[in-house]
C-alpha cells in the first residue's frame, strides 16, 4: 500500500508539472552588464484549463549549495549556470556585501493578515512566516502566462539562501547557459496549508518540480539596457 501511495504521488507531481512550466525567452543571447544590476525576465505559464496557486519568489534565487527545502526556501527557484554542460558552483564572496534586509511586517499588519484570512494561531513566530509565505503566492488563471522579473548582478550573486554574496568564476564576452530549477515538495507545503484553506477552493496548490528551458548569456562591460 505504501509503494502505491509513493506512485500516486510521483504521477501527480508530474502531471501538476506538465501543466505549469518556466519558459525563458530565447531569441537572441541574454547580455548581462558585468557586476551591473540587470533585470532577468522570464514567464510563468498555466497550460492547463485549471486554476493554480504557486509559491515563488520573484526577489531572488538560490543556488545548487543549498539542496534542503524548507522555509525560508520554500517558493524560491535555484539559478544554474553552465559552462557547456558543465554545472557550475559559485564560491564565497564577500562579507562586506550583505543584503539588505527585508521589511518585516508590524504586529498591526500581521493582526490584519490573521483576521483576513481567518487564521487561529496568534504566534508572532507563525503567523510571520505564513505572511511571508502568502507573500509568495503567484494566481494563474486557466492557459494564462505571467511575466516575472528579478534582479541580477552576475558574476556577483547575492543568494536569498545564502549569508554574504557569492561569486562565479565566469569571464566577460564568453557565452554561457543558465536555467532555472523550482521544486516545491509535497511533504513540505503541508506546513502550509491552514495558510490556503480559507481561500478560493478552486485553485490548486503547485507542488512537484519545474525546469525551465537553458538559455545563452554573456557577461559584458558595456552599460545593458
Amino acid at each position: 500500500m505504501k509503494n502505491i501511495w509513493l506512485i500516486f504521488v510521483l504521477i501527480s507531481n508530474t502531471l501538476f508539472s506538465q501543466e505549469l512550466e518556466i519558459i525563458i525567452p530565447e531569441d537572441k543571447v541574454i547580455k548581462f552588464g558585468s557586476y551591473e544590476n540587470t533585470s532577468f525576465c522570464y514567464d510563468i505559464r498555466n497550460k492547463s484549463n485549471n486554476y493554480y496557486k504557486i509559491l515563488f519568489e520573484t526577489a531572488g534565487f538560490s543556488t545548487t549549495e543549498n539542496e534542503t527545502i524548507d522555509f525560508p526556501y520554500v517558493g524560491l527557484a535555484d539559478l544554474r549556470v553552465y559552462n557547456d554542460q558543465k554545472l557550475l558552483t559559485p564560491n564565497s564572496g564577500s562579507d562586506a556585501l550583505q543584503k539588505k534586509s527585508k521589511e518585516v511586517p508590524t504586529r498591526k499588519e500581521l493582526m490584519l493578515f490573521r483576521k483576513d484570512n481567518k487564521l487561529k494561531t496568534k504566534d508572532i513566530s507563525e503567523l510571520n512566516l505564513l505572511y511571508k509565505i502568502n507573500k509568495r503566492m503567484i494566481t494563474l488563471s486557466p492557459n494564462e502566462t505571467k511575466a516575472v522579473c528579478t534582479n541580477i548582478s552576475l558574476p556577483l550573486y547575492n543568494s536569498s539562501a545564502d549569508i554574504g554574496s557569492l561569486l562565479y568564476e565566469i569571464k566577460n564576452d564568453k557565452e554561457y547557459m543558465l536555467q532555472l530549477h523550482l521544486n516545491i515538495p509535497k511533504e513540505i507545503l503541508r506546513k502550509y496549508l491552514n495558510i490556503f484553506k480559507n481561500q478560493s477552493k478552486k485553485y490548486k496548490i503547485f507542488s512537484g518540480t519545474l525546469i525551465s528551458n537553458k538559455v545563452s548569456f554573456i557577461l559584458t562591460k558595456e552599460n545593458v539596457d
